[in-house]
């Protein structure tokens, strides 16, 4: 029997799409379902495919990763399905996300949990990706690598934007970036990127600045030479400024930096 169709009846819901980033190698877009159901969609280009299949496949396995690690101190997204024929990962929508605020001098303290988490994980879980494969990877890090640095689970840097603060949890907003990289890097780069930021709420960061949980875990030899490292990427995103801000920038990254190593290896004596 054919179906009677009512031409009064509201016509069924169709799913909309906002894009929120897009460019020559990326396009995510927020896609609110029929069912109302919000989803983020990643959707890989601008390269070979096999290195877009293998964009999508490295998305979904941290994605699973840092749920597993991570879940009961960070919020983290769901991968809900990938792609591989449109090279694209489907991701949870955390309704929280746009009203976290980005870290500052004030609230660094409460990632000290994600990075001690970060780092005991130290082999690739078989996913995670080497800093041969980042555009990081300069002679620097190179050699740092193979004179046999410790290496843990990081963000290359990437991190600033990314771990939020929702109320009193922890946000992370994307992983792309995840990979095993020399222990202490991302840390430290978030570190110099929140003290130079210029941002009145961050000013004086260097005075307060908790120790970096990495120093725990590192020699003041090894911690010099990851700073070292951190700076350097640092300056590689300046690029862009204008000199006199550049200058002024690598000076208070570097400072904050170097007084927190300070603190954190000289003796203390004990009270009496």
């Amino acid at each position: 029997m054919n179906e009677i169709l009512d031409p009064t009846a509201a016509p069924a819901p169709e799913s909309c799409t906002t894009v929120l980033k897009e460019n020559a190698y990326k396009r995510v877009a927020l896609t609110t379902e029929a069912d109302g159901r919000k989803l983020i969609r990643k959707r890989y280009r601008g390269h070979r495919a096999e290195h877009l299949a293998a964009n999508t496949r490295y998305v979904a396995a941290t994605l699973a990763l840092f749920r597993e690690h991570f879940s009961d101190i960070v919020l983290t997204p769901a991968c809900c399905g990938i792609d591989l024929a449109e090279y694209e990962v489907t991701i949870e929508y955390l309704p929280s996300l746009p009203g976290a605020a980005l870290l500052t001098k004030h609230t660094f303290a409460r990632a000290a949990v994600f990075f001690e988490r970060c780092y005991t994980i130290r082999d690739d879980r078989g996913c995670l990706r080497p800093m041969s494969l980042s555009v990081y990877y300069t002679p620097r890090m190179q050699a740092l690598i193979e004179d046999g640095i410790p290496l843990a689970l990081g963000l290359k840097g990437d991190l600033w934007q990314n771990l939020c603060l929702d109320g009193d949890a922890l946000v992370l907003a994307d992983i792309d970036s995840a990979a095993l990289e020399p222990l202490g890097l991302s840390e430290l780069i978030m570190i110099a990127e929140i003290a130079a930021s210029l941002r009145r709420e961050n000013f004086a960061f260097a005075g307060v600045a908790p120790e970096p949980v990495c120093f725990r875990h590192l020699t003041r030899d090894e911690a010099d030479a990851i700073i070292d490292a951190a700076l350097e990427i640092f300056d590689l995103r300046l690029a862009a400024a204008l000199p006199g801000l550049r200058y002024a920038k690598r000076r208070i990254a570097r400072s904050v930096l170097e007084r927190a190593r300070d603190r954190a290896y000289t003796p203390r004596s004990n009270p009496i």
